[in-house]
């Protein structure tokens, strides 16, 4: 399975805010001891590589298993603008559809079916998946109670902007790479191939209080 990570980039910040009010006071009790903790991480998407459900080649290779053929590339077609721009338009999908959205990632009409017992041309690795980012963002507040005994407020925003990662942070099948069912000559692509079907939580907040002692 491809791991390349071009870009990976993580920062973790806990920071003490500083007391604004007097202690004993009213204001100080509820603002002041108050931390603030971030995580923020950015990655850059996986490679993938395009196949055909069949095993078109005959190679017979790990048993004729679907998604070890790949597809021809179309001539003049580059690997990179396979997932940016729009459509060729080829079967059910048109001329001019948007690429690198959810509903279709890759263009597969950029690719053909290649003739039986030959090798796809399509390059491996060559195609990215999604790029991940997230930020979170922790509130925490300490509360003593006694010499042994404190309590710790804590708030946390998960995925704060609300980004919608596509396809789970790491997911091999993300998007449906298999282009072809690859039994003729000529088809349609399959009506799942470029289609991304998951994603990452949406902005969640939780509030927690914990008892030490």
């Amino acid at each position: 399975m491809p791991t390349d990570v071009r870009l990976n980039y993580r920062f973790n910040l806990v920071y003490r805010l500083p007391d604004a009010f007097t202690p004993g006071s009213v204001a100080g009790a509820l603002l002041n001891t108050w931390q603030v903790a971030t995580i923020v991480q950015a990655t850059s998407g996986q490679p993938f590589t395009p196949g055909l459900m069949t095993n078109r080649s005959r190679s017979g290779q790990l048993g004729g298993q679907a998604g070890l053929d790949r597809p021809d590339l179309i001539p003049g077609v580059r690997p990179k603008d396979v997932t940016k721009g729009v459509s060729r338009g080829c079967g059910n999908i048109k001329a001019g559809t948007p690429v690198g959205k959810a509903n279709l990632w890759f263009d597969p009409c950029a690719f053909t079916i290649p003739q039986v017992g030959t090798l796809g041309n399509a390059p491996r690795n060559a195609f990215r998946v999604p790029g991940y980012s997230r930020v979170d963002l922790s509130f925490m507040k300490m509360i003593p109670l006694g010499e042994s005994v404190r309590t710790e407020l804590r708030v946390d925003v998960f995925n704060v902007f609300n980004r919608v990662n596509l396809g789970l942070s790491g997911a091999p099948n993300s998007p449906e790479r298999i282009v072809y069912g690859a039994l003729g000559n000529v088809e349609n692509p399959l009506v799942t191939a470029a289609q991304i079907t998951s994603a990452d939580a949406a902005r969640q907040a939780q509030l927690s209080v914990r008892l030490s002692f």
